[in-house]
């Protein structure tokens, strides 16, 4: 990761569209270069209610993700990807138990708000489906690699 994705990633965490509810892009590291994740926001016990905190003090190891001073630790719900999809822009929403996480700002690259021109929009006749619009993925490619 560059100097300027992780800045990058600090931006998004402090703006005001990260909130509950909004969605975030998050670059996989470690998986196949360009691969993303789509996740929900939400507002966490663990972060004292909040959806999101700052890590302050030395880097630490939290549920298997490092976080070094400054970094947000956000908290996300992730839809899975669909395997119709050659364009890899079609997600799955979640179901009602799933696994609440956490993600590093530093791995931020897009935070949407729904109904704005880049969130996913739901699949028509296919329920609990969202699909990423082609010009959101450009977007996000900006700012890493």
């Amino acid at each position: 990761m560059n100097k300027r994705t992780q800045e990058r990633g600090h931006e998004l965490a402090v703006s005001g569209d990260l909130a509950v509810d909004s969605w975030v892009l998050v670059e996989c590291f470690g998986n196949k270069e360009g691969d993303m994740w789509l996740g929900k926001v939400l507002n966490s016990v663990d972060l004292g209610g909040a959806c999101k905190k700052k890590h302050v003090g030395k880097a630490q190891h939290i549920k298997g993700t490092r976080y070094d001073g400054g970094d947000w630790r956000v908290t996300v719900v992730w839809y899975e990807r669909t395997g119709d999809d050659d364009e890899r822009l079609t997600f799955r929403e979640p179901p009602s138990n799933a696994d609440v996480d956490f993600s590093n700002s530093t791995e931020l690259s897009l935070v949407m708000l729904d109904g704005g021109g880049g969130a996913p929009v739901e699949v028509q006749g296919r329920k609990q489906t969202l699909r990423l619009p082609g010009k959101t993925e450009a977007n996000r490619r900006a700012w890493f690699r």
